[in-house]
C-alpha cells in the first residue's frame, strides 16, 4: 500500500519531504555554525523557498486570476497592520508572538504533507497527527527556558517553567511519538512508511533545533532549512503538474531549470530586500517590510493550499475522498 501513498517517490520523499537528506549536513557542523553557511542557506533556500510562493502567486496565470484579494489587496494591509504591531506592541511581546506563527506555519506544512499522504492512504488517523506536534511543542516549552535573545530582529523572552511541569510534558510527547511507531510499524497493511519517515523527519529536526542545541541562532537555521528543503520540493512537484503562463510552461517540466529559475528569483529579493532597502530605510522600516513579506507569505501559504477551496488541485495530487 505504501507505493501507492508515496507523494514523488521512496527516495525523493524521504530525502526532501521528510529532509531526512539534510541530516548529514546537520551531522557535520560545527558548533557554532560556520559564518559561510548562513549566506550559503540564504541563496540556496531560504530565499527560493519565499520565491516558490510568490512565483505561484504572481506568474502562474490562473492562480493570480483566482487570488486577486491575496495578490494585490492583502499586501499594503499586511504592511500596515505590521507597521502598527512594530509600533504599538512591545517589542518582547511581538518577538515571543512571532517566533510561535513561524512554528506554526512551519508545523502546518508538515501537517499538510501528512494529510496527503492520509487521504492517498483513504484514513484519517488522528495519533499521527498528534505523533507529528508532540516533539516540536515540547521541544518549544524547552526553548522557552532559554535566557532572552535577538529572534530576526525582535528580543524574545524566556519563560520559566516548573520542572514537574516539563517532565510531564516531556512523557506526554514521548508517549506520543512511541505509540505512534508501534501503531504505524503493527498496521495491518504493513508498515505506513511515508507516515514514518515524515514524522521521523520531523522529530528530528525539532529535537535538534530545541532540545540538542538551546540557542535561537542555530534553532532557526535547523528549521529554516528543513522547512525550506521540504517547500521548495512540494511546490516543485505540484507546479510540474499543474501550471499556467509562458515562464512556468518553460522551467516547470525541467528540475534544474526550474530551480535556477528560484535561485534566480531569490537573488532578485535579496538585492532589493536585504541590500537595496537597507541603504535606503531607516531599521524600523525595513524591519516593517521584512516582516510584511514573511507574514504575507505566511498568509498567501494557507490560503492557496486549502484542497477544500480549490478541489482541482487535489486531482493533480491525486487524492482520495
Amino acid at each position: 500500500m505504501s507505493a501507492r501513498v508515496w507523494l514523488m517517490g521512496p527516495a525523493p520523499d524521504v530525502l526532501l519531504l521528510s529532509g531526512l537528506g539534510l541530516v548529514p549536513l546537520l551531522a557535520l557542523l560545527p558548533l557554532p555554525p560556520p559564518a559561510w553557511l548562513f549566506p550559503l542557506a540564504t541563496l540556496f533556500v531560504f530565499d527560493p523557498h519565499i520565491a516558490s510562493t510568490y512565483m505561484r502567486l504572481y506568474i502562474d496565470a490562473d492562480e493570480r486570476r483566482r487570488s486577486r484579494l491575496l495578490a494585490f489587496v492583502a499586501p499594503p494591509v499586511v504592511v500596515a497592520a505590521t507597521w502598527a504591531a512594530i509600533a504599538l506592541v512591545p517589542p518582547g511581546i511581538l518577538g515571543f508572538l512571532l517566533y510561535h506563527v513561524q512554528l506554526w506555519h512551519t508545523l502546518r506544512q508538515s501537517e499538510g504533507i501528512l494529510r496527503i499522504y492520509q487521504r492517498r492512504r483513504g484514513s484519517r488517523i488522528w495519533l499521527d497527527r498528534a505523533a507529528l506536534w508532540a516533539i516540536p511543542l515540547f521541544g518549544t516549552l524547552v526553548q522557552w527556558q532559554v535566557g532572552s535573545g535577538d529572534y530576526l530582529g525582535f528580543p524574545r523572552p524566556s519563560i520559566v517553567l516548573p520542572l514537574p511541569a516539563l517532565i510531564v510534558a516531556g512523557a506526554i510527547a514521548g508517549g506520543l511519538t512511541l505509540a505512534f511507531l508501534v501503531a504505524a510499524v503493527r498496521n495491518a497493511g504493513g508498515p505506513r512508511t511515508p507516515e514514518l519517515a515524515l514524522i521521523l523527519g520531523n522529530a528530528f529536526f525539532f529535537a535538534a533545533a530545541t532540545l540538542v542545541v538551546r540557542d535561537l541562532g542555530w534553532e532557526n537555521l535547523v528549521l529554516s532549512l528543513y522547512h525550506g528543503v521540504q517547500y521548495v520540493a512540494i511546490v516543485g512537484f505540484y507546479t510540474q503538474r499543474r501550471t499556467s503562463g509562458r515562464l512556468l510552461a518553460w522551467a516547470a517540466p525541467h528540475v534544474w531549470r526550474y530551480l535556477a529559475l528560484l535561485v534566480a528569483l531569490g537573488v532578485l529579493y535579496a538585492l532589493v530586500f536585504r541590500h537595496a532597502l537597507p541603504l535606503l530605510a531607516a531599521a524600523p522600516a525595513l524591519l516593517v517590510v521584512q516582516w510584511s513579506v514573511r507574514i504575507h507569505h505566511y498568509v498567501v501559504d494557507a490560503r492557496i493550499w486549502r484542497f477544500k477551496d480549490y478541489p482541482k488541485r487535489g486531482v493533480w495530487l491525486k487524492l482520495k475522498g
